[in-house]
Formats: structure tokens, C-alpha cells, sequence
């Protein structure tokens, strides 16, 4: 299995290299889980790499508040998996 652990910070300039290491967990055919238990800020764009990443099978872990927040006032809760989730 591949933990992925999100920064605090998750705007722009992440979203990159958040592709490129979900898209190298990816090519190892592990399962992949994301902890956003840090994260405190997230941008749109950090938010389509992990909807995409969900679809391929990621699981979103320990969503943090601003995290749950972000993504439900965006209506992408459900697409990333943390409908319903009580945020800690």
C-alpha cells in the first residue's frame, strides 16, 4: 500500500507534483491512500488531481475541516469519497 501524506498547504504550485507522485504509486498497482488530516488550504486545481485519483481508486483519509469544508462548498464530497465523513 502507498500513503500519501498532503501538505498543510495545497494550492497551485502542489498540484503538480501531487500528479506525479499519485500517478507513481499508481504505476506500482499498490492501493493508494491520501491522508488530508494536515491539510489546512487546498486550490481547485489540487482538488481535480485527487477527484482523478479517487476515480482511479484512491481513498481519501482523515479529511481535516478546511479540507471537508473546501471540497463541500465546491460539491465534490462525494466525488472524492468523504461524503457523509465526520471531519476531524
Amino acid at each position: 500500500m502507498t500513503d500519501v501524506t498532503l501538505a498543510p498547504v495545497m494550492d497551485l504550485t502542489a498540484a503538480d507534483a501531487l500528479r506525479t507522485e499519485l500517478l507513481a504509486a499508481f504505476d506500482r498497482g499498490e492501493p493508494v491512500t491520501i491522508d488530508a488530516g494536515q491539510v489546512q488550504r487546498v486550490s481547485s486545481p489540487c482538488l481535480q488531481v485527487l477527484v482523478a485519483a479517487v476515480r482511479r481508486g484512491a481513498t481519501i483519509a482523515h479529511p481535516s475541516p478546511a479540507f471537508g469544508e473546501v471540497a463541500g462548498a465546491l460539491d465534490l464530497d462525494a466525488a472524492l469519497g468523504i461524503e457523509g465523513i465526520a471531519h476531524v
